[in-house]
């Protein structure tokens, strides 16, 4: 809004840019959310197996099962290895395609601006009051998009505490 105050077509260029910012969080959250749902989902089975194996070692050694228990482990750690790249992936590139942006939007505010000025309808001063402004606007911006991951993250644990509060009690049978 103050920003619109100081110079509108210039504040129009950088509503473009917004855009561009809003689409690619939109893009990138259902895959960095499904990729992190996936590698919990994964996580989980994971541990649950190590317990179960923990709880029945006995049972291992008496059936002689090592061997195929050490492939299971194995082959369901490195699929949870190759999740958890799969989401670090997804997040590094959004992160750099963040930064990204936000070098364009100080590009587009720089080129938009001094063309502004050339032209008379920009002063040097409200150029000046644009990029500091600016900077208070895309620092902690920059901050929350690249820390989205951990957002997403804590939305998927969240959804999984709320399945497990709303799946109803089961009466425990009495003998």
């Amino acid at each position: 809004l103050l920003l619109g105050s100081l110079h509108l077509p210039l504040t129009l260029l950088l509503v473009v840019v917004a855009a561009a910012f809003w689409g690619l969080q939109e893009y990138f959250k259902a895959r960095i959310k499904r990729r992190y749902s996936a590698w919990r989902h994964e996580f989980d089975s994971f541990s649950a197996k190590v317990q179960g194996l923990l709880h029945g070692i006995r049972l291992v050694r008496a059936f002689a099962t090592e061997d195929r228990e050490t492939r299971d482990m194995t082959e369901t750690a490195a699929s949870l290895s190759h999740r958890g790249v799969e989401m670090v992936t997804y997040s590094a590139l959004f992160s750099g395609l963040v930064e990204l942006l936000t070098g364009v939007s100080m590009m587009v505010v720089l080129l938009g601006g001094g063309w502004f000025y050339l032209q008379g309808s920009l002063s040097l001063g409200v150029l000046v009051a644009f990029f500091t402004m600016l900077g208070y606007v895309f620092k902690p911006l920059g901050t929350i998009l690249n820390n989205i991951d951990q957002l997403f993250g804590g939305q998927v644990a969240l959804k999984q505490v709320y399945e497990l509060l709303d799946h109803p009690e089961v009466e425990p049978d009495r003998v």
